[in-house]
């Protein structure tokens, strides 16, 4: 005999399907609490990894000892491998509860069908349990992101990690270059405003450049009384560590977000930009998908891995992303591509990486994608420090 789901009482009562319905999301709500606690475990445990790893990365580009690190991480290590496989056993049990949850949230659908007088009660609570789903799904991903990451940087070798460390140096040529490509949009690219529809052209605007901000905004009509468009894109750098940055920046810039949306004209449209040379880690990404307002929009600029997060579903957010979008990675190693290849017509016979980041300004992992890319065509090889070389070299054929 086939064995029915135990999930209703009384399978005509409709008073029952919508308590089991609650029920059922109240169970949803426990496996997001569960998830919450196991994120949190796991980042705290990345930024330790994190910490020691560049911290040791760091030391060796300044020619410092490293023993202390090193017994640091091979301690991290060990501990990591035992936490893992505990952190596996559970994801296995929560993946378990979700499957069972989706069988029920089936059975409260087809309910649902069968009693069509109470429909609409029926169908609110099942959207709730939907919606809290997604947020299941999200963070059952963003948790095995964290730990891929944690072994990623476990066990990448001294060249991924010295890729991820930023110069001052590098950090001022990402920023003036993203800087550079903001200005050109807006000297060539008129607007409409979203709130009060009123056109404008590239000449209307009026842009402020900072230190590590730009301002730019139109004043509407003939009078001119208020900014109908106001752009703040600022550059946000994380804490300089003995002069490298590899930090990803997160929550701690809620609060500026929260005042610029509270400080800006309700009759205005307004965006509001942050870019970071090293990105943004998933807390506030999650955060920043999510936020909606009538008349303000919230992007992230990740100029590292050269993306842009912003809340897709509001129409006029996703409308002007492409106005603080930066360029390509792929896009960006072509350029370099193309300007090494020129200096190879020109008689240029070997290139080495941090001299070519001096040359062009542009940050080492960019360079090494370059030199890789041109091996790959069999017109070069790439010569690395384990070979004896100063740094790593691209030597043409």
């Amino acid at each position: 005999m086939e064995k029915k789901p135990m999930f209703f009482k009384d399978k005509g009562a409709m008073g029952d399907v919508l308590s089991q319905a609650k029920g059922l999301s109240k169970k949803v709500h426990i496996l997001n609490d569960i998830l919450d606690e196991q994120i949190k475990e796991v980042s705290e445990i990345k930024e330790q990894v994190e910490e020691e790893r560049y911290s040791q990365g760091i030391k060796e580009l300044l020619g410092k000892t490293v023993e202390g690190t090193k017994n640091k991480l091979s301690s991290l290590t060990s501990d990591w491998t035992k936490k893992k496989t505990k952190i596996e056993e559970k994801n296995e049990q929560l993946s378990s509860q979700q499957a069972e949850i989706q069988s029920q949230k089936q059975d409260l659908q087809n309910k649902q069908e069968e009693d069509p007088k109470q429909k609409q009660d029926l169908s609110k609570e099942l959207e709730t349990i939907t919606k809290l789903e997604h947020s299941v799904n999200e963070k059952l991903a963003q948790l095995e992101r964290t730990r891929e990451s944690i072994d990623s940087i476990l066990t990448g070798n001294q060249e991924k990690i010295r890729e991820s460390i930023l110069t001052r140096e590098e950090v001022e040529f990402i920023k003036l270059k993203y800087f550079s490509l903001l200005r050109s949009r807006l000297a060539t690219e008129g607007v409409t405003s979203p709130v009060s529809n009123n056109v404008y052209s590239e000449k209307d605007w009026k842009i402020t450049l900072m230190e590590s901000e730009i301002v730019a905004k139109t004043v509407k009509g003939m009078i001119k009384t208020h900014d109908d468009i106001y752009f703040d894109i600022i550059f946000s750098v994380p804490m300089d560590i003995e002069g490298f940055i590899y930090n990803k920046k997160g929550m701690e810039i809620i609060d500026s977000i929260k005042k610029f949306i509270n400080s800006k004209d309700q009759k205005s449209y307004n965006t509001f930009v942050l870019a970071c040379p090293t990105g943004w880690n998933d807390e506030i990404i999650s955060h920043i998908k999510t936020m909606n307002n009538f008349n303000t929009s919230i992007y992230l600029v990740d100029l590292i891995e050269k993306q842009i997060f912003f809340n897709k579903n509001d129409e006029k957010t996703l409308k002007f992303a492409e106005w603080f979008a930066p360029i390509t990675l792929d896009e960006e190693i072509n350029d370099i591509v193309e300007k090494l290849n020129t200096d190879i017509k020109n008689g240029e016979m070997q290139f080495r990486i941090d001299k070519v980041v001096e040359k062009y300004e542009i940050p080492r992992k960019i360079v090494h994608l370059a030199f890789n890319k041109i091996a790959e065509s069999g017109n070069a090889e790439i010569i690395d420090t384990d070979e004896g070389a100063k740094d790593i070299i691209l030597l043409t054929r």
